[in-house]
């Protein structure tokens, strides 16, 4: 095989192997933007945001702790698990096995 076909074919697998990862963590992130608005602190920073916007001011930060709860209300839970399912797109493409 010639270098130039080589290059060809591993930009290939490469592309496929990126554009299939990608995929995965837009599939992961609106899973979990679903989820956390549909918890009484999604709803709540959902409004928060509305507001802000309406007065032209800030909206609050979305970060982890956010995430987990927001003006005391419960968010989603972002334990092991739910680290592990968000990182499991790189883990399948990182995973290798031998040539055959």
């Amino acid at each position: 095989m010639s270098v130039k076909l080589e290059k060809a074919v591993l930009r290939e697998i490469f592309d496929d192997e990126y554009y299939r990862m990608s995929d995965g963590y837009v599939v992961r992130v609106l899973r979990f933007c679903d989820a956390y608005l549909e918890t009484e602190a999604g709803q709540q920073f959902a409004k928060a945001v509305t507001l802000a916007r309406k007065r032209k001011s800030s909206i609050p930060i979305l970060n982890i702790e956010t995430l987990k709860s927001f003006k005391d209300r419960p968010g989603i839970s972002w334990d092991l698990a739910e680290v592990f399912e968000f990182f499991e797109p790189l883990h399948t493409c990182a995973e290798t096995t031998e040539k055959v």
